[in-house]
C-alpha cells in the first residue's frame, strides 16, 4: 500500500526542489536557474517546508522527454519514502510531452507517498476539478512546446529563403561562418584538402578507406582534429553541393529570391530542409556503470521539391572534378576479399553478365579459382542461365592485354574521347540559349497565372474556369522545368567528360609498355576503375569491353581494324 502518512504535529514536511531550463528558455526572465531557485526557496520558507537536498537542476534539457539526469536522481531519492512533496516553479517543468509522461510521474510519486506540486497549480489532483485544471495546464504546455517548434521551423525556413544559412555546430569543411553566422566564407587552405580528396576519387578511383589512410599518413587532421577522417565525412564532401558551383543564371530558377546572386558569378548551394530531424533523449549505461543521456536524432528525407537552395561563395573547385568524383564513387564496388593473399583485379563489378545484368564474382577454392555470375551462384540457374566460368589467370591476362594496348596508343584513346564528347555536344547544342528561351517562356506562364488569379478575384471568370486554366498553366510550367533540368544535366555531363578525358590523356600519354607491364594487380584494378571498364561475358559469344567514353570493343579486337581474334570458349573451364 502507498505510504500516505502526513507530517506529525510540529513536524515540517520534507520537500525536494526541481528546476529545468531548456536551451531556448535560458535567457528568458523568470525561467533562469537562479530565478526558479529563488522562487522555490522563498515558497518553502513561507510554508515552513523542510528542504531535504540541494535543488535538482536539469540545464539544457527539453520537457518533451522524461530522460533527464537530475529528474532521474530525484525519482531515485523519492524511493526513500521520506519526501512529502516534489516542487517546481511551473507544471510544465515536469513534462511538456505526451499526457502519459505526466501520468507516469504522478503515479510513481504517489506510490512512494509523495505528491507533485508546482507554484502555478495549487489544486488537488485527486479531485475531478483538480484533475481537469491540471489537464488544461498540461495540454497548454504541450501546445506551447509544439508552437515553439513550429515558430522555430518557420523562422528557419524564412531565413533560408532570404539566402541565409542556418548555423549548426560545424560549417561544411572548407568554409567558416561569417561574423553574423548566417553565411559562409571560404577557407583556402582547407579547400585545397577538399580538392585533393575529390582528385583521389575522380583521377585515381580510390575508395574512402584508402583516402582516410592517405590523409592520416600525410598528417592532415580531420575536421574535428582527429588523426583519421571518418568515412561519412568523406562521403559528405563528395556529395556536398557547396563545392559544386553553378553560374548565377543557372541558379536563379532554384532560388526564392533571384536577386541573391550576381550575373557573371558562380555559386555553390547549401540546402535547407533536405531531411526532417526528430530528436529524443535516451538513458544509456556506460561500461563504467555511469548513466549518460545522449540525444539521438532520426532523419527522414524530405521530397526534393521541399528543399530550399541558399547560394554560398565560389570555393574555386572545378565543377567537372566534383561531377567526375561523384560518378566514380557512386559506380564503385569493392573488390572481392576471398583468399586475401591474392588481389582479384577483375572483381568489384568489372566483369558483367549480360543475361541477368549482375556482376561476375569469384568462385573456387585452394589454388583453383574462377570468375562466375554472382546471381546464378547465389540464386541458382532459374535466376540466370549463364553458366560460363572464366579461369582467373587467363581472363585477367587477356583483359590487361586489351587495356594496356588501349592505354599505350594515345591516338586510340583520343579518338574515343573526342567522338564521345562530340556526340554529347551534338545533343546538348547551346545550353545557355535553350535555358534562356525556356526561362523566358516560364516567366510568361507565371505572368499568365497571376493574370488568371486577378481575373478570378475581380469576378471576371468563375472558380471552375480558374481551376482549369491554372491546372493547364501549372502543367506547362512543370514540363518546362523538367526540360531545363534535362539540359543542365546534359551540360554537366559534357563538362565532366571533357575534364576526365583531358586528365586521362595527360596521364597515359606518358605511359610506356615497360611501365604498364610493371603495374601490380591493385594498380591495374585502379586503372579499370578510373576508365570505368566493364566487360560483358555472354555464353558462347565474343566478350565486349565498355569504358568511360561509351566505346564498345570486342575484347580481343585489333583497335584499328576491328578484327576479332578469339572467343569466350577458349578461356572457359
Amino acid at each position: 500500500m502507498p505510504d500516505t502518512r502526513q507530517a506529525g504535529a510540529g513536524e515540517s514536511p520534507g520537500v525536494l526542489l526541481y528546476i529545468r531550463v531548456s536551451s531556448e528558455e535560458s535567457g528568458k526572465r523568470g525561467y533562469s536557474s537562479k530565478d526558479q531557485q529563488d522562487r522555490l526557496l522563498e515558497e518553502a520558507e513561507r510554508r515552513r517546508w523542510k528542504v531535504l537536498e540541494v535543488p535538482y537542476i536539469d540545464l539544457g534539457y527539453s520537457g518533451g522527454f522524461l530522460e533527464r539526469p537530475a529528474l532521474d536522481a530525484m525519482r531515485d531519492r523519492v524511493e526513500r519514502r521520506d519526501v512529502r512533496y516534489v516542487i517546481a516553479c511551473y507544471r510544465d517543468r515536469w513534462s511538456r510531452g505526451e499526457p502519459a509522461d505526466m501520468w507516469v510521474l504522478t503515479e510513481e510519486m504517489k506510490g512512494h507517498g509523495c505528491s507533485i506540486r508546482s507554484l502555478d497549480f495549487q489544486g488537488d489532483i485527486d479531485t475531478p476539478e483538480g484533475e481537469l485544471q491540471a489537464g488544461i495546464l498540461d495540454g497548454f504546455a504541450r501546445f506551447e512546446k509544439r508552437k515553439i517548434a513550429e515558430r522555430t521551423r518557420r523562422g528557419k525556413k524564412r531565413k533560408a529563403k532570404d539566402g541565409k544559412i542556418i548555423a549548426s555546430t560545424f560549417p561544411d569543411y572548407g568554409f567558416r561562418y561569417n561574423s553574423t553566422r548566417d553565411g559562409y566564407e571560404v577557407v583556402p587552405e582547407r579547400i585545397v584538402v577538399v580538392r585533393r580528396i575529390l582528385e583521389m576519387v575522380a583521377h585515381r578511383g580510390w575508395g574512402l578507406t584508402r583516402i582516410s589512410k592517405a590523409l592520416a599518413a600525410e598528417g592532415t587532421p580531420s575536421p574535428t582534429g582527429k588523426e583519421f577522417w571518418s568515412l561519412p565525412v568523406l562521403k559528405k564532401i563528395i556529395d556536398c553541393d557547396c563545392y559544386r558551383t553553378y553560374p548565377a543564371e543557372t541558379l536563379r530558377p532554384m532560388l526564392s529570391n533571384p536577386h541573391l546572386v550576381e550575373s557573371g558569378s558562380r555559386y555553390g548551394i547549401w540546402w535547407f530542409g533536405k531531411a526532417r530531424h526528430v530528436s529524443r533523449r535516451i538513458r544509456k549505461v556506460g561500461d563504467d556503470g555511469q548513466l549518460t543521456y545522449p540525444n539521438t536524432v532520426t532523419k527522414t528525407p524530405n521530397p526534393r521539391n521541399e528543399w530550399i537552395a541558399v547560394p554560398v561563395p565560389d570555393c574555386g573547385i572545378d565543377p567537372s572534378l566534383v561531377d567526375a568524383a561523384r560518378d566514380v564513387y557512386h559506380s564503385h564496388r569493392k573488390p572481392s576479399r576471398q583468399n586475401a593473399k591474392r588481389f582479384w583485379q577483375l572483381s568489384g563489378g568489372i566483369l558483367r553478365c549480360p543475361h541477368c545484368g549482375g556482376a561476375y564474382g569469384l568462385g573456387g577454392h585452394g589454388r583453383h579459382f574462377y570468375y562466375r555470375c554472382s546471381t546464378r551462384a547465389a540464386r541458382g540457374r532459374d535466376a540466370c542461365s549463364n553458366s560460363t566460368h572464366l579461369k582467373v589467370s587467363e581472363i585477367e591476362a587477356r583483359v590487361w592485354a586489351f587495356v594496356s594496348s588501349l592505354l599505350s596508343d594515345p591516338d586510340v584513346m583520343e579518338r574515343g574521347i573526342r567522338a564521345m564528347i562530340d556526340s554529347e555536344k551534338r545533343v546538348v547544342k547551346d545550353p545557355s540559349s535553350e535555358l534562356k528561351s525556356l526561362l523566358k517562356r516560364r516567366t510568361k506562364l507565371e505572368d499568365g497565372r497571376t493574370a488568371v488569379e486577378d481575373a478570378y478575384l475581380e469576378g471576371i471568370i468563375s472558380g471552375e474556369r480558374t481551376k482549369a486554366r491554372l491546372a493547364r498553366i501549372d502543367e506547362d510550367i512543370s514540363t518546362i522545368e523538367e526540360k531545363m533540368r534535362s539540359i543542365r544535366e546534359r551540360a554537366k555531363r559534357v563538362d565532366a567528360l571533357e575534364a576526365q578525358g583531358e586528365s586521362l590523356l595527360d596521364v597515359y600519354k606518358r605511359a610506356t609498355p615497360e611501365r604498364l607491364a610493371a603495374l601490380s594487380p591493385e594498380q591495374r584494378h585502379d586503372i579499370y576503375t578510373i576508365i570505368r571498364l566493364k566487360v560483358d561475358v555472354p555464353m558462347d559469344a565474343v566478350m565486349s569491353a565498355r569504358w568511360l567514353f561509351g566505346n564498345v570493343f570486342p575484347l580481343d579486337a585489333d583497335l584499328d581494324s576491328g578484327l576479332v581474334s578469339s572467343k569466350v570458349g577458349s578461356i572457359c573451364d
